[in-house]
């Protein structure tokens, strides 16, 4: 990740990317989705992370002091559907050792880069 100015959340590009990021929080598409949380937790200053490994949070903030938020979005559900015991069991089975591991994984790579 750059800095906010060259990802846009600063200077003359930041109303029109604040605005995809509102569209893309109103999508029900879950990549559309993950993606405005993506951009949402860089606004507060996170480095985020959007996993795709089976059983891993959909959208992962990271902040210093090991302070780590997790997401499990349900976007696809209808607003008067219920959530299943499995989408239950997907949410809670969201470790924080595995969100650390992940953390720290990126923390790596974008030092090598």
């Amino acid at each position: 990740m750059g800095s906010a100015y060259q990802m846009g959340l600063a200077g003359p590009g930041f109303e029109k990317n604040l605005q995809e990021m509102s569209e893309r929080l109103k999508d029900r598409n879950h990549v559309a989705y993950h993606q405005g949380l993506e951009t949402l937790g860089l606004c507060f200053g996170a480095t985020t992370t959007r996993a795709t490994d089976q059983g891993a949070p959909d959208v992962i903030w990271s902040f210093a002091g090991d302070f780590h938020l997790a997401f499990e979005a349900k976007t696809e559900k209808g607003k008067d559907s219920k959530l299943s015991k499995s989408d239950l069991q997907e949410a809670r089975g969201i470790r924080s050792g595995f969100v650390r591991t992940s953390a720290t994984i990126l923390k790596r790579q974008k030092l090598k880069q």
